[in-house]
């Protein structure tokens, strides 16, 4: 309904009860939400009896993979008792990894009968539509310092691009980048799985500062000993990235560097600790805030609140969640420009249904291969991109025009996977479809001149002064009959 109006679509939502006048105006489009559709109706609830739309119907199916798995096998019949007359027009970013998960034949040949148009994400990366991409799968680190560690440099990566989009919003207009978000996936919430308390005790731990922590782990990354190294290399994980932010003056100040990190990401002036209330108007929404700041900085969204609570009172009693009768509900707020939400925790919640141009962060907390297609449809959330003029592409695909310096910052999704088992197995998925996910490291390389070399002479190729050309070299110039 929200996106019909806001290309002035007329829409309303479809019922039952509604006239057979009203119903028969072709100028309004209905709505209808799917899990209302079913096979038969029973009692006087909303739902709608497929019957209800008997005819020659034509039918879009959008996300069409979520048809092929065995989950989804009553959900698909209803789908072709809708169309028995009709036609089926199915689209979707992961097909391929459906049929995989489908496992029938029946399935595979219909599908590889039926394709018609093959766009897959080799060809949309190739032809320079959405971001480019970074993936660091750090799967080695287990204890709570280490991974607090690389959840801080992944802020500080995120930290880098929203400084960069302040700095230079005016000259980013034509661009159409938004103001950066940060999304932090984990697993699942249970009672011996509590990813989501891992990545509330950092966003606790940083913000309060407690004996200069955050600081003096900001300044070992921006020094490049973190401790970080990627597939056993020696080499120091940070010490050729985050390349606007060390070409800054706050580089220098460490202290300086996490103060703007609390304004610009935390909306606070001052270290302060975290409160989590959750919304009491908004099931499954918790908003996170800095004591003393003004506005919540984010927002947990997640499906078990009861069960998250007792997680919170068994392990974090510092942590205790409160309740706010007043706020209202936030998370379609999110996707907005104007929204004062910059990091969105969730319990894969937002995969797949949801649409922002904001996302540019994305960490990965114990996330295993059991997810499959949907990493690739989160993937999808965080790679698109408006482009200059809505063009849709990167600016490395628009030559001829002179683009902001560091633009890459803001068209490049980092990924940040921490125990995600799934992310390898989505890299080699990538590389088979032809997309070099390497990425790119600038580094310093030092320059040094070698003062006893210039003091030799230069030599260089030349004639002989008692030699001429015209003496040596004969040219004859002959008439062509043919020409």
């Amino acid at each position: 309904l929200e996106e019909m109006a806001a290309s002035d679509i007329p829409c309303a939502r479809f019922s039952l009860q509604s006239s057979g006048l009203e119903m028969a105006r072709a100028d309004t489009v209905r709505v209808l939400e799917i899990t209302k559709l079913v096979t038969e109706k029973n009692g006087s609830g909303e739902s709608v009896p497929v019957e209800a739309f008997e005819g020659f119907n034509l039918i879009f199916v959008d996300e069409g993979h979520k048809g092929t798995g065995s989950e989804a096998q009553t959900w698909r019949e209803r789908r072709q008792a809708l169309v028995a007359q009709g036609f089926t027009f199915e689209y979707s970013a992961t097909f391929g990894q459906a049929l995989d998960a489908a496992k029938t034949d029946a399935v595979t040949g219909e599908y590889a009968k039926a394709i018609v148009f093959d766009y897959s994400y080799k060809y949309f990366y190739g032809d320079g539509f959405g971001k480019d991409f970074h993936i660091l799968n750090l799967k080695d680190y287990e204890d709570e310092e280490s991974v607090h560690m690389l959840l801080l440099a992944n802020l500080l990566s995120f930290y880098e691009q929203r400084a960069f989009y302040h700095t230079n919003a005016n000259t980013l207009r034509d661009y159409g980048i938004e103001p950066p978000l940060w999304l932090q996936i984990c697993s699942r919430v249970s009672a011996t799985n509590a990813e989501v308390m891992t990545v509330l005790n950092f966003l606790a731990r940083f913000t309060m500062n407690e004996r200069d922590w955050s600081v003096k782990r900001i300044a070992k990354v921006l020094d490049g000993k973190s401790g970080i190294e990627l597939d056993g290399e020696r080499t120091d994980l940070f010490a050729g990235r985050l390349p606007w932010l060390r070409a800054s003056r706050r580089s220098k100040d460490a202290g300086k560097v996490f103060h703007d990190i609390l304004s610009r990401v935390f909306e606070a002036a001052s270290p302060g600790e975290l409160e989590i209330k959750a919304i009491k108007s908004a099931k499954g929404e918790i908003a996170l805030r800095v004591s003393g700041a003004t506005n919540d900085f984010g927002l947990l969204n997640i499906g078990n609140v009861s069960g998250f609570k007792k997680i919170l009172e068994a392990e974090a009693p510092e942590l205790s969640l409160g309740e706010d009768a007043v706020a209202q509900p936030i998370f379609h707020e999110v996707k907005k420009p104007s929204s004062k939400i910059n990091i969105l925790i969730g319990v894969k919640r937002f995969m797949e249904g949801w649409s922002s141009w904001r996302v540019s962060n994305i960490g990965l907390l114990n996330v295993g291969v059991s997810e499959g297609s949907e990493i690739i449809q989160l993937f999808g959330r965080g790679v698109r991109l408006k482009g200059k003029n809505f063009s849709l592409k990167r600016s490395s695909e628009l030559p001829g025009i002179d683009h902001p310096k560091h633009l890459k910052l803001l068209e490049t999704l980092n990924i940040f996977a921490v125990r995600a088992n799934y992310m390898t197995r989505f890299r080699d998925y990538l590389e088979r479809e032809g997309v070099d996910t390497g990425g790119y490291v600038e580094m310093d390389l030092p320059l040094w001149t070698n003062q006893e070399f210039l003091k030799e002479p230069l030599y260089r190729p030349r004639i002989d002064s008692d030699r001429k050309f015209a003496d040596e070299c004969e040219v004859v110039l002959e008439l062509n009959s043919e020409s």
